[in-house]
């Protein structure tokens, strides 16, 4: 896919659409200072555009580079499959180069909207007003370090709120954000 994943920390003040991104060298590998390198799936994208300059490939070949993905697999869902005559697709989206991905971890999301009851006589006349926020967790790719026991920041905050209330401490959540993005572990 043709997305750019565009997070920064949280002291670095920059906009992807205007800032270049402060590239450096890190024994080694190539890092960003602040930020992410952008792209996500380059080297995906690469290996098919090379594929396409070989003449040397039997043909007929198709590439299919989609967007959106990042936010929703939007573009996988609005693929029209009469769109493709291979019988087979070989998925490049990997995170390493010389691996080719055999599938993929998929992704499903729900949003969910209710009208809480904020009914200041049925509350406590005495509350209390507290923010908690957690940050500077290591964070990460969902799909390349699912399996590396991350502590997410979202589910850390929420399971202590729930032992709160599960202690019988009354509890009204007025606000909670958290994540930058929908595959991502937040830190």
């Amino acid at each position: 896919h043709l997305d750019m994943v565009t997070i920064s920390e949280s002291w670095k003040k920059h906009n992807f659409t205007t800032d270049g991104i402060q590239a450096f060298l890190d024994n080694g590998w190539l890092k960003a200072n602040g930020t992410t390198l952008g792209a996500d799936n380059g080297i995906g994208v690469s290996m098919a555009l090379a594929l396409l300059l070989d003449n040397s490939i039997g043909g007929p070949l198709e590439v299919l580079l989609t967007s959106r993905e990042e936010i929703g697999m939007n573009g996988a869902k609005e693929l029209n499959s009469t769109w493709i005559k291979s019988k087979t697709l070989i998925n490049l989206d990997s995170e390493e180069a010389g691996r080719i991905t055999a599938g993929c971890a998929g992704s499903y999301g729900k949003r969910v909207k209710w009208t809480a009851d904020r009914d200041l006589d049925k509350m406590s006349k005495k509350l209390y007003f507290l923010e908690v926020k957690l940050s500077n967790l290591t964070g990460g790719h969902s799909g390349l370090e699912i399996n590396k026991r991350k502590a997410s920041a979202v589910k850390t905050v929420a399971d202590c709120g729930l032992k709160v209330i599960k202690a019988g401490i009354p509890t009204q959540v007025v606000r909670f954000n958290g994540g930058e993005a929908q595959n991502s572990i937040p830190s």
